[in-house]
């Protein structure tokens, strides 16, 4: 599944969701999704 938005978004940042949302920025990113792959 993919989707279009078509707000700005700040440099660096993760947004995801229907309406899309600014979630987090990408340090914070990198540092969960070490986290994530670590517990597979």
């Amino acid at each position: 599944m993919a989707a279009v938005g078509t707000m700005d978004v700040p440099p660096n940042t993760v947004v995801m969701g229907y309406p899309t949302k600014p979630t987090y920025g990408r340090a914070e990113y990198h540092r969960k999704k070490k986290e994530w792959e670590s517990k597979k």
